[in-house]
């Protein structure tokens, strides 16, 4: 317990930390400077998430949007091995819009496109399954996504969208989605 609470401490610390701190008129894209923290993020979100089957490791997917030095460093951050934390492994897969997403090779979908509009389709396939679906800006949540960061205020933000999150059947710890400003509902 003592563990979990120093681990969601570091997780609410950094996302209002100055690290995280984001120029108001920067897109909220993944970008090669961002990397390290959106992984560190990531990682905390999938740390705190138990799927109703053990997923070891747990199955990253990427959308298709990512330049080969972005998905590097991104890799190598949300991939380092840490003592007591969940394995993770980016998938070979490259997500493309309005491709179906299977269950059963990507436990965990980050999109990292800045127009969600285009994974309306993909989100909507995986409302009522155990995929755990992180994007970027507000409008992600709206759409059904899971989990939004949102970095409109200068700060990054995490956001999540319950009515997603229990359709799922996975279970997210309560002191992270204390962390999260709520969206209650998808449109």
């Amino acid at each position: 317990m003592i563990r979990l609470a120093h681990a969601l401490a570091a997780v609410a610390m950094a996302v209002g930390g100055p690290a995280f701190a984001w120029a108001q008129s920067e897109s909220p894209a993944l970008t090669l400077q961002r990397a390290p923290d959106v992984a560190y993020i990531v990682r905390g979100i999938v740390q705190y998430t138990r799927w109703s089957q053990a997923m070891v490791p747990v199955r990253l997917c990427l959308s298709d949007t990512l330049d080969a030095a972005t998905e590097a460093a991104f890799t190598r951050a949300v991939t380092e091995p840490r003592e007591g934390a969940v394995a993770i492994a980016v998938s070979n897969r490259r997500l493309m819009a309005g491709t179906p997403i299977d269950a059963t090779e990507c436990h965990v979908v980050l999109v990292t496109s800045t127009s969600p509009m285009q994974w309306r389709g993909m989100l909507l396939g995986v409302l009522d399954r155990p995929v755990l679906t992180i994007g970027f800006d507000e409008e992600f949540c709206s759409l059904g996504g899971m989990f939004c960061l949102d970095s409109s205020s200068g700060k990054l933000q995490i956001r999540a969208n319950l009515d997603s999150i229990s359709r799922s059947g996975m279970r997210i710890n309560p002191q992270l989605l204390r962390l999260t400003q709520q969206r209650n509902a998808a449109k």
